[in-house]
């Protein structure tokens, strides 16, 4: 299945050092939010860059 991610919610570090970004996925409720690696992330690069110019 293919999900549509809605917005990045906020990243960390996991295990091992791979960065993992809370995602919120459209027509979910926060409850159902995930932490996910980038590269589950194909095609959001401007999605993810949204979110770091928010963090700033």
């Amino acid at each position: 299945d293919v999900y549509e991610p809605e917005r990045i919610i906020a990243q960390r570090l996991a295990k091992g050092g791979i960065t993992q970004y809370n995602v919120k996925w459209a027509g979910f409720e926060n409850k159902d939010n995930t932490w996910e690696p980038i590269e589950h992330l194909a095609g959001c690069e401007d999605m993810i860059a949204e979110f770091k110019e928010r963090e700033k």
